[in-house]
């Protein structure tokens, strides 16, 4: 059993690429051009130019909050085994958990920042004490892979 949103991460990427290269193509267009010389509507170029750069920065500062992550959960025999990695600019740490299924103890989903960003929380019976492994945001994943995740999940344990 596996869920995994690679789909999302290509068309993410892409997604801001083409963001970069429109702000890039509009910023100049709107301080060059003789277009924005008169006010339109009685708002300047500057109106203009800080409406574009705050929307940019408001986008990366939203996407930042929200700590998108690849996630790759799989379930095998003996194991679950969960890998992911921040899409964070100039974030490049892969991770992974791997827990022995005999040792899974059970999970818990957290929601933060008004319900759009939702965290994994794991944890694994260690020495006969209870092991809880640091938060895996979940906020890439669509409400199926995420509902398709938490039946994997509730198959193999009990809910925390």
């Amino acid at each position: 059993m596996e869920v995994e949103n690679s789909a999302y991460v290509l068309k993410n990427r892409k997604r801001m690429y083409l963001y970069t290269i429109a702000v890039a193509i509009v910023l100049p267009f709107i301080l060059l051009s003789e277009w924005f010389d008169n006010p339109i509507f009685g708002l300047s170029r500057h109106f203009f130019v800080w409406v574009v750069v705050l929307t940019y920065v408001g986008y990366y500062v939203f996407r930042y909050l929200l700590n998108l992550n690849f996630v790759h959960v799989s379930v095998d025999s003996s194991k679950l085994t969960v890998r992911y990695y921040s899409l964070r600019p100039f974030t490049k740490s892969h991770n992974s958990i791997e827990i022995p299924l005999t040792a899974f103890e059970g999970y818990k989903v957290n929601a933060r920042l008004f319900g759009l960003r939702k965290e994994l929380v794991l944890y694994q019976r260690i020495q006969g004490k209870r092991a809880k492994y640091p938060p895996v945001s979940l906020s890439a994943l669509s409400k199926q892979q995420l509902e398709q995740l938490i039946v994997i999940l509730n198959a193999i344990s009990r809910k925390v």
